[in-house]
């Protein structure tokens, strides 16, 4: 019998090793740009801090696909996320929190772009939170190295909190980074900026209003000249298959 790897080759998967200078930080390409500095202990750098693997990186499939689709389809799409979570992924206990959710939290009465995003947004949080809790009752909060807080943070998006919320100079700031106080978001600013980060690059219609390519110039041309390069390597695997 053959292999699953022979099984999938014969029908024109790769399944050659990926090269570790392939990979990137599981976060955006935005939120790399942001984090490339020092850093503070607020918002500590992004670049140095550990990839979060597999589940860090379905998210960032989930919200880049949600970001990506259009006001007639995002309900059926944030409908297929609940479906592939509640039927494949591999943590049971896991699938069963977020099917929970989203028959609480009225996943199945989403109807457009905004409400699916915003619903997609709350639950991630909602997820980040549970975590935290559960690394704080074992004694182990921080102990991957990336402390789990609410997204997006006051420092990346200030517009994304009320007013009130933020304080100024004579009012003390009332935001949380750990607890998701509804009356401290500014829902739509959070819509407008998750669209920012997550069309990042993007070429689809929904996002051609919110990636703004006047921004992160220098990490544009990293990403296209490793895009470039990527390719180059492909059609050269390819000549040399055939």
């Amino acid at each position: 019998e053959r292999s699953y790897a022979e099984t999938l080759r014969a029908v024109g998967f790769d399944t050659s090793p990926i090269a570790d200078s392939s990979w990137r930080w599981c976060v955006p390409p935005s939120a790399a740009a942001a984090g490339s500095g020092s850093g503070s202990a607020d918002e500590p750098s992004l670049a140095a801090a550990p990839a979060g693997g597999y589940t860090c990186g379905l998210w960032l499939l989930f919200h880049t696909t949600i970001a990506n689709t259009d006001r007639l389809l995002a309900p059926d799409v944030l409908r297929m996320i609940r479906e592939w979570v509640g039927l494949f992924f591999g943590c049971s206990h896991c699938a069963a929190h977020f099917v929970s959710y989203w028959d609480a939290a009225g996943g199945a009465a989403v109807r457009d772009h905004i409400s699916a995003v915003s619903w997609l947004w709350r639950a991630h949080n909602r997820v980040t939170m549970r975590l935290r809790k559960e690394e704080v009752a074992r004694g182990e909060l921080g102990a991957s190295g990336r402390d789990k807080v609410l997204w997006p943070s006051v420092t990346a998006c200030p517009n994304c909190y009320k007013e009130e919320a933020r304080g100024n100079e004579s009012v003390p700031s009332t935001v949380s980074s750990t607890e998701d106080i509804e009356s401290q978001w500014e829902a739509h600013s959070v819509f407008e900026y998750h669209q920012e980060v997550f069309c990042f690059e993007s070429d689809s219609f929904v996002c051609s209003g919110f990636d703004d390519t006047s921004k992160d110039t220098e990490l544009r041309k990293e990403f296209r000249k490793s895009r470039k390069e990527q390719k180059k390597e492909e059609a050269k695997g390819g000549a040399n298959k055939a």
